[in-house]
């Protein structure tokens, strides 16, 4: 080779090299920033799932709270240990307050009380978190979407996540305002059935009065919910007494299945004997065929 080229030759070995580098680079910062972000506070690692408040408290589970697809109850018993020194950390720490935020996919089905799936799998793990001692002030629920495809063979592993922040100071002013919507003025909910038929659906508004009702509960010591049917005059009077019964039954056992205790809850059958009108038409008689639920504090 002529020597008068190796300059340039190796002015353009060069010049490809640094080409190269710096376009791998940008790929590499691509793929990064592309990369979903990982689970922070509660999260899976190769020792288990880490449950932590920063530098104040951590402790790792075995494994976390894992869901049947399309249901709102957790899978078989976890590690108490570490949930144990959960709680533990809270009753000393008054001041902090743990947030339980429940993951569910949008293909997944759900016709329950709360907004969306999630809410109801953090409000179950909620209810666990309690039966060990957690106070319900230091509780707080939310939900998030993840991809479908964290469902693996019917099953989302690990489906809420744990975090902590300060105590908020909100909840005197959502008690009175619960107090006021529906306490203050009855019934909280009102829900209506065709003839011969026991079904539930539920308007935006009356599951976030469900929510503000189990909210109330577990908050307000001594408070309960009566559920209470009626029926329109159609029939005989027994018959419509033993409907109303029935419907009122119906609606507090879709009430224990949505995570609310059956302890907090009576039922009432009243037939006819509490019309709202006169029964005169149809449409009088359907606003008759009711469950009331009422929220009482003693």
């Amino acid at each position: 080779m002529n020597k008068k080229y190796l300059p340039f030759l190796i002015i353009g070995l060069i010049l490809w090299i640094l080409f190269g580098f710096f376009f791998c680079k940008n790929c590499w910062l691509k793929a990064a920033a592309a990369a979903p972000a990982a689970k922070t506070v509660a999260a899976a690692t190769a020792g288990g799932w880490l449950i932590s408040d920063g530098a104040r408290f951590k402790t790792t589970c075995d494994t976390g709270f894992d869901f049947n697809e399309n249901t709102i109850n957790r899978l078989g018993n976890n590690s108490t240990d570490c949930l144990d020194r959960t709680v533990s950390y809270l009753e000393n720490n008054p001041n902090r307050e743990l947030t339980i935020t429940g993951e569910y996919a949008q293909s997944e089905t759900y016709n329950g009380i709360f907004n969306d799936l999630g809410l109801a799998r953090a409000n179950d793990v909620k209810n666990y978190m309690m039966g060990l001692g957690v106070a319900a002030s230091q509780i707080n629920t939310k939900s998030v979407v993840v991809p479908s495809s964290e469902i693996d063979n019917n099953v989302l592993e690990e489906g809420v996540r744990f975090s902590f922040g300060a105590l908020s100071n909100t909840s005197a002013n959502r008690l009175a305002d619960i107090k006021t919507r529906l306490i203050d003025q009855k019934p909280a909910v009102t829900l209506r059935f065709n003839t011969g038929q026991n079904s539930v659906n539920l308007t935006g508004q009356q599951r976030q009065d469900f929510a503000d009702i189990v909210y109330y509960l577990d908050n307000v010591s001594g408070s309960n919910v009566s559920i209470d049917g009626h029926t329109d005059n159609v029939g005989g009077l027994q018959g419509n007494i033993n409907l109303s019964a029935q419907r009122a039954t119906f609606v507090k056992d879709y009430l224990v299945n949505n995570g609310i205790s059956g302890s907090k809850m009576s039922t009432n059958g009243f037939g006819p004997n509490q019309p709202l009108n006169s029964n005169s038409t149809a449409a009088e008689k359907a606003l008759n065929r009711r469950v009331e639920v009422v929220l009482n504090h003693n």
